[in-house]
């Protein structure tokens, strides 16, 4: 319940699962046909795997999340700490991430809906690593504040990225190709798009 810690080796649910606690930590949560909704100051889970819908919040401290997948939508946020993803996030629908520092990601994708990645501080991948984003039939959309690093980044729609400064090794869009660094430079290694391009 609120205001305790919550520490479990794994937690397996038919339909929903709902957790709420002072700092949540745990190898697994599996919510089988239903959703998976956690809120807590601090969040640190291996694996997270939702029927429907995943949601994560962390109020004060970091979300770090090993693998997470959604049927439909996945969602994770933070209030004042960092976005971690050091495996992969999958949605069958929708991913947004929305960090107050840094969104550091492995890997995100969605399979019919759109990618949006919202950072105060960094977007980029694990450690020195790079953050690959795709957004399969939908468009990708990320805003950083410092800096975006990323590595392969497609879209079936629109590629959106804005930062101070960024770095792409390879960006394929199914339309529109923006690329904005707004006080640094903004580099590109390899693109495509389907209409137009701005770098």
């Amino acid at each position: 319940g609120a205001g305790t810690s919550l520490d479990m080796t794994r937690l397996t649910a038919g339909t929903d699962a709902t957790l709420t606690g002072a700092t949540i930590t745990g190898g697994g949560i599996t919510a089988t046909s239903g959703a998976i909704s956690a809120t807590g100051t601090t969040i640190n889970v291996m694996t997270a795997s939702a029927g429907t819908s995943l949601g994560m919040t962390a109020t004060t401290g970091d979300l770090t999340l090993g693998t997470g997948s959604a049927g439909t939508t996945a969602a994770l946020g933070t209030g004042a700490g960092d976005v971690i993803v050091t495996s992969s996030l999958t949605s069958g629908q929708a991913a947004t991430v929305t960090s107050a520092s840094d969104a550091r990601l492995a890997n995100v994708t969605a399979a019919t809906g759109d990618v949006t990645v919202m950072a105060a501080g960094e977007v980029s991948g694990i450690g020195a690593g790079n953050a690959n984003l795709a957004a399969t039939s939908g468009n990708l959309t990320v805003t950083g504040g410092t800096l975006a690093r990323l590595g392969m980044i497609s879209a079936g729609s629109a590629i959106n990225v804005t930062a101070d400064t960024l770095s792409t090794d390879n960006a394929t869009a199914g339309t529109s190709l923006s690329l904005i660094a707004d006080a640094g430079n903004a580099t590109l290694t390899t693109g495509s798009a389907g209409t137009t391009a701005l770098v």
